[in-house]
């Protein structure tokens, strides 16, 4: 079967953040925690596979407002079709990709380049591992208020460009909690 179209559905998430972990052979590593559950609407195909759960965990160290970033891993399962799917991933960087957003002023931009590696594994197999050079630039375009439906923020939006593709990124004056990111498919379509 192949899945075509725009997929609509919600997404709900946990997030929880803790030290002292390892990942890819480095220690004292901060681990960012999301336990999410994603129930689509349409298509029918994936509407038909109820509730789909994914469990990530990223890895990366911070230095004042400097995040140093690793990798992490996905793990998500599901029925789709009558056929029930399980996949783990593994994204590394290498280098470690250096994310400098919170040191930027109004305007700047920062730009840094690694190797993305994923590796992977389904209950049917092995996924075929790549690599690939990255080259990401974060801008810091400026503050905005931001209406979300858990309220209404004063917000640092950045524009994040990683190879030719365009995420809008906004978070939270002060603590830097993530308030909305929007971002474009292949395609032309809106991912709010």
């Amino acid at each position: 079967y192949a899945i075509t179209g725009e997929a609509t559905g919600t997404t709900r998430s946990n997030m929880t953040v803790g030290g002292g972990k390892s990942f890819n052979g480095q220690s004292g590593l901060i681990e960012f925690f999301q336990d999410q559950t994603t129930t689509y609407s349409a298509p029918a195909t994936l509407a038909s596979a109820g509730t789909v759960p994914t469990q990530s965990r990223f890895y990366f160290t911070e230095n004042g407002s400097v995040v140093t970033e690793y990798g992490g891993t996905a793990v998500a399962s599901a029925t789709v079709a009558g056929i029930s799917v399980s996949t783990t991933t593994t994204v590394t960087y290498t280098p470690a990709k250096i994310n400098r957003r919170f040191t930027l002023a109004s305007g700047v931009s920062d730009t840094v380049s690694y190797t993305q590696g994923v590796t992977g594994s389904t209950n049917f197999g092995p996924i075929p591992a790549t690599s690939t050079a990255q080259t990401a630039t974060i801008r810091f375009v400026g503050q905005e208020t931001v209406t979300v439906p858990a309220g209404t923020f004063v917000a640092c939006k950045f524009m994040d460009t990683i190879n030719s593709e365009t995420t809008e990124q906004w978070f939270a004056k002060g603590n830097g909690a993530p308030i909305r990111s929007t971002s474009r498919t292949s395609e032309g379509q809106v991912v709010t």
